[in-house]
């Protein structure tokens, strides 16, 4: 009976030494400093490999087209038979990816990779803890995230754009070559990707003066340097000669075509007439109604008017008419459409991530020319982000997540000396907390609707916020523990 029980005992022990030696193991793991990169290789061969190559959607097709048509005709070539409606720079480095692959599966596998990657690096830079590497891997899994970090889509490469504009930010105190050379690449990037970004040059500039003081010269050729990144992206389609489109016209149909039935200016009623959409075909007030219809509607004139330079200019002079005509009429229809885009009315639109689903036309696209497939896997992965977004809904409401933000940073303001934080970690949640806000607030500007893609970056940045505030906590909290 002894021997029994100490066997039982022996045994019990042995599995014991053996979890805890696992444990130890596991933590030692997660404490290491290649855990990020061996982790994000996995979930970028994991992901694109299962899911290849990606998720696409219309735009996606098109950006794709002037990537291989730059690999195949190199950048010193005349392309006026393409537009501008697009961003060239991020085609042009899309179509590097393509000629070492021929291809777009690869570039969605570094895509990942970096999504991953960055999520882990700025977790750890603010809250200094390996416990964040816990918290990431179970974020990074979430189907909103999962979805995200292979989608064709620039809002996920604007998102990775702005993570090591943070980085840069929280390192340039620095004042390391290192992080002066990420601080300038991480903005080009983000403003090629996406133009609206250029809102962030005034804060930047003002960081920038703030850092070097008295250092005359050195804030010059910065300054000087911000103003150059900025114009490249309006520069390199002239080079190219591509065909003007004025991408910016989107937002203001959006706009446009919710205020106009409401208006009595007749100049509106003229110019509608003869790009032949009659004003009797519009309703009022469709962005508070009729989502879809208000979506559709804006597409009559948006459809009529691309691609001529004169019309685009007529449309942007009328809209530009409300503000002196009709001011309160302006401000009223841009309160709601700013309600609307905050997920004040209805929650943000998920409206291109399943487009294979959606339209059949596309299927047969991006088969022939991607080598999409759809599956049942595939199908069940995009279903699961469908039912995630119906369930946390949060997730689309940007005004709900931006309100707690504030929250938080205003109580680790109010309670710095209670909460130990120090001034730098302060800083940093004011980086992250700053640059997703301005972000956001750049489509308030000119809006093309209430997608939910266009809030992602901002979105990614609130992750990170809330994950290294966590981290942050439970790590104090094991300290005072133990």
């Amino acid at each position: 009976m002894n021997k029994i029980k100490q066997s039982t005992i022996y045994v019990s022990l042995q599995k014991g030494i053996k979890t805890n030696n696992f444990a130890k193991l596991i933590f030692a793991v997660l404490k290491s400093d290649k855990f990020k990169y061996y982790f994000s290789f996995i979930y970028a061969l994991y992901h694109s490999f299962l899911f290849y190559p990606g998720i696409l959607y219309s735009d996606s097709d098109r950006r794709w087209e002037l990537a291989i048509e730059l690999s195949e005709g190199g950048f010193f070539q005349s392309y006026e038979y393409l537009t501008d409606h697009h961003p060239v720079i991020p085609s042009m480095i899309m179509s590097l990816f393509y000629d070492l692959t021929g291809e777009v599966g690869f570039f969605i596998f570094v895509q990942c990779f970096l999504f991953s990657l960055l999520f882990f690096l700025l977790v750890y830079k603010i809250s200094q803890n390996f416990i964040g590497n816990i918290l990431v891997v179970f974020v990074l899994f979430l189907p909103i995230n999962s979805a995200y970090a292979i989608f064709h889509s620039f809002d996920t490469c604007a998102a990775i754009c702005l993570g090591f504009l943070i980085l840069s930010l929280i390192q340039l105190k620095e004042i390391s070559k290192k992080s002066i050379l990420l601080f300038f690449i991480s903005y080009f990037l983000l403003v090629s990707f996406r133009l609206n970004a250029i809102v962030l040059l005034p804060f930047l500039i003002v960081f920038i003066f703030s850092i070097y003081k008295k250092q005359h010269s050195k804030i010059i050729i910065y300054t000087t340097l911000l103003i150059t990144i900025t114009s490249l992206p309006f520069i390199v389609p002239k080079l190219l000669n591509l065909k003007k489109a004025n991408a910016g016209i989107v937002g203001l149909c959006f706009e446009y075509v919710n205020i106009v039935p409401l208006s009595s200016d007749p100049a509106h009623e003229l110019f509608l007439n003869k790009i032949g959409v009659p004003i009797d075909s519009l309703k009022s007030d469709l962005i508070d109604k009729y989502r879809h219809e208000y979506v559709s509607t804006s597409h009559k004139i948006l459809y009529k008017i691309k691609g001529s330079e004169s019309l685009s200019s007529e449309l942007t002079s009328l809209y530009l008419r409300f503000i002196y005509k009709e001011p309160l009429l302006f401000i009223r229809q841009k309160l709601k459409h700013l309600k609307f885009s905050w997920g004040f009315s209805y929650p943000l639109w998920n409206s291109e991530i399943a487009k294979w689903q959606e339209h059949e036309f596309w299927l047969p696209i991006f088969t022939k020319k991607y080598a999409f497939v759809p599956n049942e896997k595939r199908d069940a992965f995009i279903n699961n982000y469908f039912n995630f977004s119906k369930k946390y809904l949060f997730f689309f409401k940007p005004y709900l997540l931006f309100m707690n933000l504030f929250i938080f940073l205003f109580l680790m303001y109010g309670y710095k000396k209670e909460l130990h934080l120090q001034n730098s970690t302060i800083r940093n949640f004011t980086f992250l907390f700053g640059v997703a806000f301005v972000y956001y607030c750049s489509f308030m500007l000119n809006s093309p609707g209430s997608h939910f893609r266009y809030f992602f970056p901002s979105l990614y940045l609130i992750e990170i916020f809330f994950i290294s505030l966590l981290s942050l906590t439970l790590n104090k909290m094991k300290k005072s523990t133990f």
